[in-house]
């Protein structure tokens, strides 16, 4: 996201071995996870981008609980780390998923092994971290409009040569969207999903 000047990205990576780059992360609700292929693939640069509160940082937290969730249940088993710039850590939202979400109640979750960290800002080419993968890698709310009134991502060339998948996140009234923008593995779809208490889920 970009604020006031400054990027706004929330990145998490979980530690694995090393077959974990052909593997998929669910996002914890089965609907969302067909839409996507099976989940968030673990090779590779995943970016979520749209204007602020259409969905970006629900699906983010909500992540961060799956990661936990053992590999036969869709997970890695592992933790996750959460980079915040500028805007504090949405630490109450988390506490609600932790206490309302079905994966909480379903599974050993908790907020232990969720590390975050801030920083002011970020200017990274690579990121090289031994027997680390990344999962969810950019979450990008920042939007320009352009002629045909369609909003952009705005990480720059760099990021952008990076990307592997590309989801859009938009809203119309009340209604939240979700947009493969760019995936090898998806068409380009679009679909409905919701953000309730117990988390984010699709839309049939």
């Amino acid at each position: 996201m970009y604020n006031n000047g400054i990027y706004l990205c929330d990145f998490m990576l979980v530690m694995d071995a090393s077959s974990i780059k052909q593997r998929i992360l669910t996002t914890g609700c089965s609907k969302l996870d067909a839409k996507l292929g099976g989940g968030i693939p673990c090779r590779g640069i995943t970016q979520l981008y749209g204007a602020a509160g259409t969905g970006k940082t629900q699906l983010a937290l909500q992540l961060c609980l799956t990661v936990q969730l053992p590999i036969t249940a869709g997970g890695l088993g592992a933790g996750a780390i959460y980079i915040c710039t500028e805007s504090a850590f949405p630490s109450k939202r988390l506490q609600q998923l932790l206490e309302k979400s079905e994966i909480a109640k379903t599974h050993s979750v908790n907020g232990d092994v969720i590390f975050v960290t801030h920083i002011a800002t970020i200017v990274i080419k690579k990121l090289y971290l031994k027997n680390w993968y990344y999962v969810s890698a950019v979450i990008d709310g920042h939007r320009f409009i352009s002629e045909d009134a369609n909003e952009q991502p705005a990480l720059g060339v760099t990021w952008s040569s990076m990307i592997t998948t590309s989801i859009y996140f938009y809203r119309k009234l009340s209604s939240r969207y979700a947009c493969i923008m760019l995936a090898s593995h998806l068409p380009r779809i679009t679909f409905q999903f919701e953000v309730k208490e117990s988390g984010v889920k699709a839309v049939e």
